[in-house]
């Protein structure tokens, strides 16, 4: 008779094999390089050299290696706040979160997309609110005010990445001729858009605020 042959089964997500020559900072370093909105485990495993299954030995899940490496990206934003000047520290807000923005392509819809990412990013949040506070705002003002400018900057940025990625096509630059002269994109909407006018509006908008600027009159209801 035939013997059997004996032995246990491989279940998929298990680490197999040796230990492999790569820590899991190596794994957020490859997935990084890849781009952190669109990387796979499969074309990380394959930067390492190794099987995917390897990549089990450093990490759980792509989803543990999302939140590594933004764990990471939330180390490189160079964000100075600024309590003396709150006009700054808008502005200082706004110009780190681009930077870190530039660096790593597809930040910025992962952002949008993915709610939870902003725990990442808890102590420069933190420390720009702050700065706010210190300057004279109340709480919620802001809180507002973070999240304004962090709004405007990411949304800023998907919308400069799209008109890149538009303009440097092989079509060359779209016309945009049904769109009023004030609104037809130029070659220099391709390095920050109309973000520092935008931060400009807010910052005057927060600055009405803090000078205590009359609010127009609600319309009182007349009863019948």
């Amino acid at each position: 008779m035939c013997g059997r042959r004996t032995g246990s089964r491989t279940r998929p997500g298990r680490p197999t094999g040796p230990k492999p020559g790569f820590s899991r900072k190596d794994v957020v370093a490859a997935a990084l390089d890849i781009g952190v909105a669109d990387f796979t485990l499969t074309a990380v495993a394959g930067r390492l050299g190794v099987a995917v299954s390897g990549l089990y030995r450093a990490i759980s899940s792509r989803e543990d290696l999302l939140r590594a490496c933004l764990s990471e990206l939330a180390t490189r934003i160079a964000f100075s706040p600024d309590p003396a000047d709150w006009r700054r520290n808008a502005h200082n807000q706004a110009d780190a979160l681009w930077a870190l923005l530039e660096a790593h392509p597809g930040l910025d819809r992962l952002l949008i997309g993915v709610p939870w990412t902003a725990e990442y990013f808890g102590e420069t949040i933190s420390a720009a609110h702050r700065a706010f506070t210190a300057a004279g705002m109340s709480e919620e003002d802001s809180a507002l005010a973070v999240d304004m400018i962090g709004d405007t900057t990411i949304a800023s940025h998907v919308g400069v990445a799209a008109l890149r990625a538009d303009w440097l096509s092989d079509a060359g630059p779209p016309s945009y001729s049904t769109l009023p002269a004030m609104f037809r994109p130029d070659r220099s909407w391709l390095e920050r858009g109309w973000l520092d006018g935008k931060i400009d509006l807010v910052v005057d908008g927060l600055q009405a605020r803090l000078s205590g600027a009359s609010q127009p009159a609600r319309p009182s209801r007349v009863q019948a």
